[in-house]
């Protein structure tokens, strides 16, 4: 597989009515150079529901179709069997994939959203990827699911506040190297969250392994990830630890 790149846009926050009309006017400029092979777009960055079948997912389909891409458009509040999710979709080729839920549901979300239950990965022409929403990047749980899934791309949505940038940056960088991944974590330009947006990459160093972080340029970000190289890392890693532990019926020396 070829090389191949990310890019990640720090929209403002907007309304649907907003929403659609960007896309209409301004969503072709999305994939100017360099060219996005995977497009992602931050949490919530349309702050009204929409039906998961509504005209901004469809509008997002025919741009992954025309260019034939895939794109994590950010998340989105959606409602499903009566409960509403913050949930993040996958769209390939101009099909949707499937929706990842955000599962860590942050402070005053549990009084609005239903938490999501089920970790997923998504079969693309880049490689197997995934979407943890925002918060769920803080835990070491969501990626190390998707690594021994086979997944090496983690495509994370973000709505995070100015004043903790640089906690957020060191969650993206212990998870990209922790789990030898790459992790594009995408924020929204509006106040007060004001982007910063980062793409931690695993390099292999002689016998061990270093992160590049490739940092925005206006409210863009983008990397040139090598599928193999990191492929290769992630499966490395993740037989290294599999991530399974005994914690009864072990003993402690007497201090």
């Amino acid at each position: 597989m070829p090389e191949f790149t990310i890019k990640g846009i720090e929209l403002r926050r907007m309304n649907v009515e907003s929403a659609l009309r960007f896309l209409k006017e301004e969503g072709e400029n999305m994939f100017s150079d360099p060219f996005p092979h995977i497009l992602a777009l931050p949490e919530k960055w349309v702050t009204e529901p929409i039906e998961e079948d509504s005209s901004i997912i469809s509008m997002l389909c025919d741009l992954s179709g025309k260019h034939d891409s895939v794109i994590v458009p950010g998340s989105f509040t959606v409602k499903r069997d009566d409960r509403w999710y913050n949930s993040a979709p996958v769209i390939s080729g101009g099909k949707i994939l499937g929706w990842q839920d955000k599962i860590s549901l942050y402070l005053d979300e549990k009084k609005k959203y239903t938490r999501g239950w089920n970790v997923h990965t998504f079969s693309t022409p880049y490689g197997r990827i995934a979407a943890p929403v925002c918060y769920d990047l803080d835990f070491p749980y969501f990626c190390k699911i998707v690594s021994s899934q086979g997944a090496a791309i983690i495509i994370n949505p973000s709505l995070i506040r100015e004043a903790f940038h640089s906690e957020w940056e060191l969650y993206v960088k212990a998870r990209s190297l922790e789990n030898r991944l790459c992790v594009a974590s995408i924020n929204s330009i509006s106040e007060p969250f004001n982007g910063n947006s980062i793409i931690s990459c695993p390099f292999q160093d002689g016998y061990g392994a270093r992160i590049k972080v490739h940092r925005g340029v206006g409210t863009s970000v983008n990397a040139a990830v090598d599928p193999e190289a990191i492929v290769s890392m992630a499966k490395i890693r993740s037989e290294e630890d599999p991530g399974e532990y005994s914690f009864n019926g072990g003993t402690v020396d007497d201090l």
